[in-house]
């Protein structure tokens, strides 16, 4: 029993911390960009991120077959501290000086080319970007969670994965706080909020994500004290002869997979109906909220907004984690995410017919409702995703094999998660360079130009998301009945 709640509070410990650190990074990458122009955050994702995890996953998949997990577990740790002290400590604000200004004439030659061209101009800031949304992949996605679900049973998972998706609530929390405290220099007396430098910003994030990956580090192995090297280093499976097999044959075992097949969809669909819809969004925001710093504090308060709507939303899946079928979870995300993509669609369409009564009887512009509509939405699809959409993806892996388990989650994350942004990328991408060649415009277009088509594209995508649902409940109650006549465990 001790063991157990000591194993229990550190895997609390490790989650508050890594989104702690994780949505820092992502405030900052997204601040980075959006000062240049929101219409590059497509851009990386499709032509840096995209390829890049994809090679990312190969290595880790290497990796993992030369350390055991908690070596891995230490190498990207480190890998991800060292390039923030980097960006914090040396880089910091002098990271234009870095740019490649002399793309700038062939950006104003090729509008239908200018944020591809642009990704290679900005190519210090792109990379940051990579290393924030790559941190979120590797150090939650992948290796927390398969830490998780190599040392938590099926009996466990039901109760204690919604309580994991409160405490990773804890940590986007704390992570606004944080963000805000280091932002702020003062507040006038008529509330008005004195910014402080980008410079010291940057520092204060460096010192704050130094700190989070030293006490990851001393959990893992801590962790790795409490239940036993042996259990957390892969070595404790199934009954029966662990099966070896190469890197070729494991992807032909994954991708056979129903579960895997089901599971890659699932992800998909929610990083491109997401994404698509974040675009928008993102370029309302950004244009009330103008300045890196301003930007960043009001996506730090996005965040303390997200965490409390995911608390609420933790808590109820963890009241009905072992009362609800896993279909019935599941169809939830999908459904708060169209919902919402439609609310916020008529708001953008609405809000110019009643700009002058916005104006007049509240006090701010038409940017600014939309772009906490906007925030609202994405309060709430990313309020449901943690607690909901995250852990009923957990409870499948949990009834898997250990090669599905492993390999399988590695495809999962990397490859789903990080090809559901990218083809929502490249999506907007292709919308903006066709903009170009049917209007020919002489400057670069907006996202604005082609917000219709890219939230019709938010809600059509949930359709075949939630139809998918239903057979993957089927093949989850087997696999969970399959499992429980194997070890006992129910």
């Amino acid at each position: 029993m001790r063991k157990s709640l000591e194993k229990n509070l550190l895997l609390t410990v490790m989650i508050v911390f890594t989104v702690f650190q994780y949505s820092i990074l992502r405030s900052i990458k997204d601040s980075f960009v959006v000062d240049i122009a929101p219409e590059f955050l497509s851009a990386i994702k499709s032509f840096v991120v995209l390829p890049v995890a994809a090679f990312a996953m190969v290595f880790y998949m290497q990796i993992s077959k030369k350390l055991n997990r908690v070596h891995t577990y230490h190498l990207f740790n480190l890998i991800f501290g060292a390039i923030v002290i980097v960006y914090g400590f040396i880089i910091n604000d002098t990271y234009t000086d870095y740019f490649f200004d002399g793309l700038a004439e062939y950006q104003e030659k090729f509008p239908s080319l200018y944020y591809p061209i642009g990704v290679v101009r900005y190519w210090v800031v792109s990379f940051y970007y990579l290393t924030a949304e790559l941190y979120g992949t590797f150090m939650l996605s992948l290796l927390f969670w398969q830490i998780a679900n190599q040392i938590t049973g099926t009996d466990e998972a039901p109760g204690l994965y919604p309580k994991l998706g409160i405490a990773a609530q804890v940590g986007l929390f704390a992570s606004g706080q944080f963000s805000s405290i280091i932002s702020v220099a003062s507040v006038g007396e008529n509330g008005e909020k004195v910014m402080k430098s980008w410079d010291v910003v940057l520092a204060n994030v460096g010192i704050g994500c130094v700190a989070s990956t030293a006490i990851l580090a001393f959990c893992i192995e801590r962790l790795k004290g409490v239940v036993g090297s042996s259990t957390i280093n892969f070595t404790k499976g199934f009954k029966g002869e662990k099966i070896k097999m190469s890197f070729k044959e494991s992807i032909s075992f994954i991708m056979k997979s129903p579960e895997i097949g089901f599971l890659v969809l699932f992800v998909l669909a929610y990083g491109i109906a997401f994404n698509t819809i974040e675009g928008v969004y993102k370029k309302y925001a950004a244009m009330a909220f103008a300045g890196k710093t301003a930007y960043f504090i009001f996506s730090s308060q996005v965040q303390m907004w997200t965490a409390g709507s995911a608390i609420l939303f933790g808590l109820f899946g963890s009241y009905i984690g072992k009362k609800l079928k896993w279909r019935t979870i599941a169809l939830m995300t999908p459904s708060i995410i169209l919902g919402t993509a439609i609310l916020f669609f008529a708001c953008i369409k609405f809000s110019s017919s009643v700009e002058t009564w916005i104006a007049t009887y509240i006090g701010i512009k038409a940017v600014q409702v939309i772009a906490v509509c906007g925030a609202i939405q994405n309060v709430v699809g990313k309020g449901a995703k943690y607690p909901l959409f995250d852990s009923s993806l957990e409870r499948v892996y949990t009834v898997l094999g250990e090669e599905l388990r492993t390999r399988g989650k590695a495809v999962v994350s990397v490859l789903g998660g990080r090809t559901g942004k990218g083809f929502g990328g490249l999506w907007q991408q292709f919308l903006l360079w066709l903009y170009v060649v049917v209007y020919s415009p002489a400057t670069a277009p907006s996202i604005v130009n082609i917000q219709d088509a890219l939230l019709w594209t938010s809600i059509l995508i949930c359709i075949p998301w939630i139809i998918a649902i239903f057979p993957m409940s089927e093949k989850f109650e087997e696999r969970r009945a399959q499992k429980i006549s194997e070890t006992g465990e129910a």
